[in-house]
């Protein structure tokens, strides 16, 4: 028992050392181009192999009597320590950043794409219906034929009433066949924007920037940008904490024999606590996917917690798309009198009321859920 002990203690340790020292690695390619990257990197991960080892040799100078030896390793592990906070910090904010700038530049395509297409479309709808261009051109040709035309030298010496009409009427025809043509092209680039709009990813376009630094700044009042700072270092004290002392804490027995405790001891203490702990989990673990308890966990202003235990149900193996979705719901406020929220804020307060529940959100769509019939 002892033995799985210790290996388990050791698989951990490697495995929370691994994360750290990933981070590390990838941030030290951040900080220099070329050769100094990859020592940059390299001195990451070896600082991550001493900081899981540190602990251990600290502890039993510690025990030993070994104060100068134990303070010397206490400054080595701060120091590594402190490294690998500033590069899971930094790759925290590198990779938020990728994902804030990938959403902001689709929604700003989607934005400029949109734009264009609603001022061609104004003036298509400025100039009203037209003929066809080619026909406009075939009645310019049949009234160039009329013997008026040559006899008014072209519409250039207009004398008689014939003739005025006939090069007024050719005019007319001019400004019909610019008309034409303008609206032939307006609908030719009404065509190819909304077929650019179609090849855009909506999921990336209906998202924010930052859905869990959002709902987080609503539900604390806190801004965005301090929300994603305090979940940046939260998560890179949590990876530190987990690489530098799991190895510490799991495997105590050898470090234990130096004031006297018998390892079999410890390890018999703590044998109830994996069984406490596996069953702690499977209690809370959800087993199914309810939508009807969403009325009941959070009611998020806007009906939309109404709308999802209305035309919601569980469906597994079924996604949902956001412009499916706001598509059902913008119908149901509809016929419930009700007036929807706009896409985006729609899309957002669904994606926090998912997670709520326990629906996983995929690429813009909605895992094991579908409309009800």
């Amino acid at each position: 028992m002892r033995y799985l002990a210790y290996t388990a203690a050791i698989a951990l340790a490697l495995v929370f050392t691994g994360i750290s020292g990933t981070s590390a690695y990838l941030f030290g390619q951040h900080v220099a181009a070329g050769e100094k990257a990859n020592l940059y990197s390299a001195l990451g991960a070896g600082a991550e192999i001493v900081k899981m080892l540190l602990p251990l040799a600290i502890g039993a100078a510690w025990a030993a009597g070994q104060r100068v030896r134990a303070g010397l390793g206490a400054m080595i592990f701060t120091a590594c320590l402190c490294w690998s906070l500033l590069s899971s910090l930094g790759l925290y904010a590198l990779a938020r950043n990728e994902t804030a700038s990938a959403t902001a530049t689709a929604q700003a395509a989607y934005a400029d794409l949109t734009s264009q297409r609603d001022r061609a479309q104004t003036r298509l709808d400025a100039l009203g219906a037209q003929h066809p261009s080619n026909q406009v051109e075939a009645d310019i040709t049949a009234a160039k034929r009329d013997k008026l035309f040559d006899r008014s030298k072209q519409c250039t010496d207009v004398t008689s009433p014939d003739s005025r009409t006939l090069c007024a009427s050719l005019d007319k025809l001019a400004g019909e066949l610019a008309a034409a043509k303008e609206a032939e092209g307006l609908d030719t680039v009404i065509s190819n924007l909304n077929t650019k709009l179609s090849g855009i990813d909506l999921g990336k376009v209906l998202r924010a920037a930052d859905p869990q630094a959002a709902a987080l700044s609503r539900m604390t009042g806190y801004s965005e940008d301090r929300v994603r700072d305090s979940i940046a270092v939260f998560l890179a004290v949590l990876i530190e904490l987990l690489s530098g002392f799991t190895l510490f804490a799991l495997s105590p027995s050898h470090r234990l024999a130096a004031v006297g405790v018998e390892p079999e001891t410890v390890v018999a203490n703590f044998g109830p606590t994996p069984v406490i702990a596996e069953k702690s989990v499977a209690i809370v673990r959800p087993t199914t996917i309810s939508v009807a308890t969403m009325t009941t966990q959070v009611k998020p202003p806007g009906g939309v917690d109404r709308y999802a235990a209305a035309r919601l149900k569980p469906s597994r193996g079924k996604k949902l798309s956001a412009e499916a979705l706001f598509t059902d719901y913008a119908t149901w406020c509809k016929a419930e009198k009700t007036e929807p929220l706009p896409c985006e804020v729609f899309v957002e307060r669904f994606a926090t009321l998912s997670k709520i529940v326990g629906i996983e959100s995929q690429r813009g769509a909605f895992a094991d859920v579908a409309l009800v019939a």
